[in-house]
């Protein structure tokens, strides 16, 4: 998985072209980009490593096609 990154640096206005692009591919194989809004892909390029956007990417991807029922907390 590649994280690609658009991001088109604005003044305080933001620039209706400004984006994140995370390319994912979900565990069945598909291949996709998901699009964030400035706003959370630049707190997340601020906050966190390329390596770790891609591994948060990844595993919400994997949620999403595997999902787990029960509760959120459990003994594993």
């Amino acid at each position: 998985m590649d994280l690609q990154r658009d991001m088109l640096d604005a003044a305080e206005d933001e620039d209706p072209r400004d984006l994140m692009g995370v390319a994912v591919s979900s565990p069945d194989g598909r291949c996709g980009v998901v699009r964030l809004p400035p706003v959370y892909g630049r707190r997340l390029i601020a906050n966190f490593s390329v390596e770790e956007v891609q591994d948060l990417v990844s595993v919400i991807a994997h949620s999403v096609v595997n999902p787990t029922t029960g509760p959120l907390c459990r003994k594993m």
